[in-house]
Order: C-alpha cells, then structure tokens, then sequence
C-alpha cells in the first residue's frame, strides 16, 4: 500500500517495471509461488507496448508520432477511474453472443480449475493502486542511518520516446467511424495464440483466465501470387480437397503420423542429424503434394493489384510445404535462403506442427487452430496483472522511475529510485524496454561483457553469470513495419475473424519475410458493428521500406471505388462477382526491436525488448519462463492447479473431519 505518497513495505523479491506482456507474465508466476513482488509502470494505463487502445487514444499517439508521453501524477484516483475507457472492467462480461471461447468451460485437461478470487471479483482494494502524491517534488525515504544506503550509488535512467517512426496517419473525411470507446486497437498485432499454446496453458494454471476469454479464428488464407487459397485446417479439411489424390492424402496423413509419433516418442527413431537439418529440406525428402487447390479459393480477376510487385505466378495452386511452413509453423523469414541460420530446423518444425495439430478442435468454438481475446491483446497483460494481485502483488501506476540503485562494490543491482526520491528495494529487478540509460555513467559503473548465451558477467568473475536481456526477434531485422487500418466490410462475406499469409518473395521478389494480415470485427469487440479492422505486419530493417510492401498486401486485399474481386460460390463452385472492402482510416508506422536497454546490462537485471514480428507469443513466453528460472530456481513456474475431482474430494474429507 502507499502512505504519504511512499509504497509500503519498501523491500521485495522482484521489482517490475513496466506491464508489458513478457513482464506482466513473470510478477504472475513469481506471486504465484509466493514471492513479494512490486510492479510499476510510468504509465497510466496496463500492457506497455502491448496494449489496446480506444480509436481517440490511437489517433492521438499517431498524432505525437508515436510517443507515450510519461502522464502526471495524479492524486487518489481509484483503479476503477483508471480504466474508465478500458475494456478490463467489461472482459469478464460473458460470452459475446455465444460465440467466445471460455477457456475454463471447453478445456478438458483439468487445468482451468477455478481460482480461488472467482471470476470478475473486484482485486483493486487492497493490491491495485497508483501514485497519490501530486506533483513531482521530491519525497526524502531513507531513513537516517538507513545501512541498506551504505556503499550504494544509482545509474540515472530515462524513458525513452523514439520506439516508433515514419508513422502515417490518414483520416478521411466524412466518414463515421462510429463512437470511440467500442474501438480497441492493437499496437502490436496482428497476433494470435494457438489453442493448445504454452500461453493457454498458463493463463488456465494462473488463473488469469477469469479475467479473458477468446475469439476463435475462423479461417486462415494463403496469397499464391493469383489467388487467395484457403488453408486446410484440419484433417478433415485435406479430406475434403479436391485436388489431392487419394493417394496424396493418405500419404499427408502418414506424415502428420510421422510427426506426433516423434512428439510422443513413439515409432521409429529420427537421427539427432536429421532433426538438425532444415525443415524445409526434410519435408522436400518426405515427397509431400507439390501443390494443391483448395476447395475454396478467391482468384483476383485480371488486375494488377501490386502495382508491379507481384511475382509471376501461372498456376492457381499453393504449394504444400509452404503451408506447413509459413501458415501452420508461421516461419517469419525465407526457407529457401541460402542463409542457414534464418533456416527453420527439423526438430522446431516438428514442434511447430505438433502445436498446429494439437490446437485444433481444443475448444468447441475454435473452427481453426487460433484464438483472439476478446476486446484485444491488451486484455492479456491485464489479465496476467489480476491473478498477480490476487496472490499479492503490488501495483502502483503513474509512478516513474528516476535511477536505477547499484551496490558499488559488487556491481550489481539492488533497486530502484522512483522520481518521487523513495528509494525500492530488490535484489532481482525486470525491466520492460522502455527505460534506457539517461547519460553515459562517469566512473566506477564498467559496463559488463556480454556472453553469447545472452548473460553477462561481474568483471574478474567467470563464474557470475545472471539473466541480461531476453529477446525472441534476434536476427538482421530491426524493425517491425505495422499497418492498421478501418474497413466498411468484410474481405470474406460471412466471416468476420480471418488471417491471411503472404509468404517471402510472393510481393516482392527482393523481400524475404512473411507478410501477415488479420481481419476483426465486433466479434471480437475490437469496434462497432459494421465495421472491420484489418491489421498488416512484416519484419523489415532501417533501409527497407516496409511501407510499400504492406501498401502492395494492401492493394490485393482492399479496394479503391469501382474495383472488384471474384469469390467461389460453394454452391455451384462458380465465381460470381463482388465488392471489396473500402479503407476508411488507417495508420501505418515501424516499431523498432530493440532498444538501448541493453546498455544496463549487469547482474541482477534481466530486460525484455519490445514486442517482435512474430504471429504467436510461443518466443516471448520460452524468453519469460528462462529468466523465472534463473531468478528464482527453487519454485515452480506457475503451480499447477489440482484437477476439479480431486479439490471435490478434498473440499469433502474436510467437511467430514470438521462434522466429527
């Protein structure tokens, strides 16, 4: 709690900053095994770069040029104030119109036991609170004599402003968008989770999944260079494929046997060589189909819609193996490169198609393997930030950090100084990627070698090694270019929530990542009804111009006055033609990866970068959990909650004890 605008107690496990996903996931698990945690945010709002805003909120951070400003602090304001235009407070509302995903009612591992709080309890009396001093005088907390003050200095940081660039606003006059408050866009879409994700699972053993529910995705599309050709889903869906032999699916199926029998350790054994090699390389081995038609396809009728960008493509048919490894393993990068280490390795594509195949048919209301959460990915951060307070944690909003508090002798990290003067106490500190080295330090604070595994070590000590930096974007890209934009209708008529890949090359034969687009509507609650938002997004770096490729994506998809697209009609398997979507308002800007955090590196610190290019948060979540494990080796991430029988049972041994 806070007294006189000082957080009491002023010692933890863990101190927090920011309420980004990766960190939003960590004070979860670490209040969940009954670690003392303190999370705090500069912020007046929860998810960071991670979140979801209003259409007033992201039109007003588009017209800063993509800059969140640190808000004032603002005294005695309530966490239900806080989230006046948030969608926390109505996420826990129930099923939209039946068609949400409640993770707790369709899941059958037993995982989603009921939490103890129950779901839509209100947390915020006694864990959730803000900063009540107004003003940013200085507040003195060290106590004299204070011997915890004794050999420490502070490493002045910053909040940095300069994430984003080029960012693009477009409004359009005359058009009614509707009201503001029945938008929530995300900043770092488009992103899916998969059904049977590490991220379900968690979000089931925390329960964080009072706090959310899902959407499920209802097709996924393929761009082959002339059409857009549906993914099979699911088995059935190859089954029904008229353009494979029988022989053709017979022999897919044995390979999708081939596949969870390694899973499962079952079978023949796969050399430790072979599981090395890339992907892409075993698949072509394996003799898959070499193309196939889907059974529902959207061919474009004879225009040019890439201005000049599309490669040739003769043939109305999608190769096999680019489904596998660019809609169902979501490899971001070119599998053909001759680049080894962007190359998808056998062993991680296995893993990758046995998560495809494991997520579909999981929850009743997912027709395809992925899941959206209702009123956007935002809610996923809050969520995580609800189950921490139910098991302790503290949080205080609005509350900047002035300097990071360094034990001289050893180097190492032992707190915080906020911008109030108080004086937070940690010997594990995590740190989102917006806090960044205010000026260079002068004397005494060497900056540390970095290891290759990501760690770095004190100076003169080979055995010190502790958590730096935790990134799952490494690579020779540095930004994400990310486009959102408005719709009056649907690019599928009859489907509101729907994702489309356009694999490496196939826009531009000189760019080799993966371009996605994901379709939402009010089904998702993500804006009014008869409205769509359609979100872009593709890896790129400083000198490439990511605008003009998701300008090309844009073009196949959408539509200027006049212009048309042909559909199937599963009826008669006829085209028949039919009007494509208008953008009504859009923004497009590039998100940098990393950030100068990395310049305050040193032990007792571990640091998260801003949100990657990926699709799922599969790379996140193996980031978050490493860096639980080596803070806090000794407990378990995330205690698995007992089965529904089981507390049954017990909850009766103890009503019989307690008769007798």
């Amino acid at each position: 709690m806070e007294m006189d605008g000082l957080v009491e107690p002023d010692t933890f496990d863990l101190i927090v900053l920011g309420t980004g996903l990766p960190e939003s996931i960590l004070a979860a698990a670490a209040a969940n095994a009954g670690h003392s945690v303190l999370h705090l945010d500069h912020l007046d709002f929860y998810g960071a770069h991670w979140t979801s805003l209003s259409f007033s909120q992201f039109r007003s951070w588009a017209g800063s040029g993509g800059s969140f400003a640190p808000p004032p602090i603002l005294a005695n304001s309530s966490f239900a104030d806080e989230c006046e235009e948030s969608p926390l407070s109505t996420a826990s509302s129930g099923n939209l119109l039946g068609t949400a995903c409640d993770l707790r009612a369709d899941d059958e591992t037993g995982a989603g036991a009921d939490h103890p709080d129950g779901k839509g309890n209100d947390v915020s009396g006694t864990t959730i609170a803000e900063s009540d001093k107004a003003g940013n005088e200085e507040t003195e907390s060290a106590r004299p004599g204070d011997q915890r003050e004794i050999g420490l200095e502070v490493v002045e940081v910053d909040y940095e402003n300069h994430l984003y660039s080029d960012v693009r606003l477009k409004d359009i006059e005359g058009v009614d968008l509707g009201a503001s408050r029945f938008y929530n866009l995300d900043l770092a879409g488009p992103r899916l989770t998969f059904c049977g994700s590490q991220l379900v699972n968690l979000l089931l053993r925390s329960g964080a999944s009072n706090y959310v529910e899902f959407k499920g995705v209802e097709a996924t599309y393929m761009w082959t260079g002339t059409v857009l050709s549906a993914v099979p889903s699911s088995r059935a869906d190859v089954f029904k494929d008229k353009s494979l032999s029988l022989s053709d699916k017979r022999f897919l199926m044995r390979f999708f046997k081939l596949v969870t029998d390694h899973a499962n350790a079952e079978g023949a054994e796969i050399s430790r060589e072979i599981l090395e090699s890339p992907f892409v390389e075993f698949m072509r081995l394996q003799n898959l189909p070499t193309s196939m038609q889907s059974y529902r396809a959207a061919p474009i009728g004879g225009h040019d819609f890439c201005g000049g960008l599309c490669a040739s493509s003769p043939v109305l048919s999608v190769d096999f193996v680019s489904i596998i490894l660019y809609a169902i393993a979501l490899v971001d990068t070119d599998q053909d490169s001759k680049d080894s280490s962007t190359l998808l390795k056998t062993e991680d594509g296995f893993r990758k198609l046995t998560l495809y195949l494991s997520s579909v048919g999981r929850f009743s209301n997912a027709p395809t393997a992925f899941l959206y959460p209702l009123y956007g990915q935002g809610e996923l951060p809050q969520a995580f930030c609800r189950s921490a307070a139910v098991n302790g944690s503290l949080y205080v909003l609005r509350r900047p950090i002035k300097a990071l508090i360094v034990d001289k002798e050893c180097n190492e990290y032992r707190g915080v100084q906020t911008l109030t003067g108080q004086h937070l106490y940690s010997k594990k500190l995590i740190m989102g990627p917006s806090v960044v080295p205010k000026r260079e330090q002068e004397g005494g604070l060497l900056p540390l070698a970095k290891e290759e595994n990501g760690s770095v070590q004190k100076p003169g000590d080979e055995s010190s090694k502790k958590p730096a930096l935790l990134s799952s974007s490494e690579g020779p890209h540095t930004k994400v270019a990310r486009y959102v934009c408005i719709t009056d209708k649907s690019l599928f008529e009859g489907q509101t929530t729907l994702l489309v890949i356009f694999p490496p090359k196939l826009i531009s034969e000189n760019h080799s990542t993966v371009v996605r687009a994901l379709q939402l509507s009010s089904a998702a609650s993500v804006c009014p009804d008869g409205k769509f938002v359609l979100q872009l997004s593709t890896l790129c770096s400083d000198a490439s111009d990511g605008h003009e490729i998701l300008k090309a994506a844009i073009d196949i998809l959408l539509s200027r006055p006049g212009e048309g697209t042909l559909v199937s009609s599963e009826a008669n398997e006829e085209f028949l033609p039919a009007p494509k979507p208008k953008i009504l308002w859009s923004v497009y800007f590039k998100q940098a990866l990393h950030t100068d955090a990395r310049k305050l590196a040193r032990p007792g610190l571990a640091m998260f970068d801003m949100p990657d290019g990926a699709l799922d948060c599969e790379g996140i979540l193996s980031s978050t959990e490493k860096v639980y494990r080596e803070f806090f080796p000794q407990t378990e991430f995330f205690k698995k909650a007992p089965p529904p029988e089981e507390k049954e049972t017990e909850e009766v041994e103890s009503e019989d004890v307690e008769t007798e």
